[in-house]
């Protein structure tokens, strides 16, 4: 999923993420509203992986294909279907509800433009 950063302004794409990011928390990461949220591994427009809160992060709701990103997010996803990567098996098996997380965002996109 395209993403935005809220704070440092860049564009990203999720890769993965993690239900409890309490041992960020222990390296020095505390100064998020919600200290019990999702944190999600991305990979930044300048092609560094990070750790990101999920209060941090904007989806991109008309979402683009970052072209200088794909040879990195080849190994996870098949292909840019327009509105998102596309996870590949390895990942849906990895994270089997994707599918169902990422069709409910592009619903509810869709009603908010149509």
């Amino acid at each position: 999923m395209v993403c935005y950063h809220n704070i440092y302004n860049y564009i990203c794409v999720i890769r993965g993420w993690e239900a409890d990011g309490t041992h960020l928390l222990i390296h020095g990461i505390d100064d998020l509203r919600v200290k019990e949220q999702p944190f999600y591994c991305v990979i930044a427009g300048d092609q560094s992986e990070r750790f990101v809160a999920q209060e941090n992060l904007k989806v991109v709701y008309v979402p683009f294909r970052i072209q200088h990103l794909e040879d990195s997010l080849a190994r996870e996803f098949t292909h840019f279907d327009g509105f998102s990567y596309v996870p590949n098996e390895e990942k849906l098996k990895e994270y089997p509800d994707e599918e169902y997380y990422i069709e409910a965002l592009k619903k509810s996109v869709l009603h908010l433009y149509t």
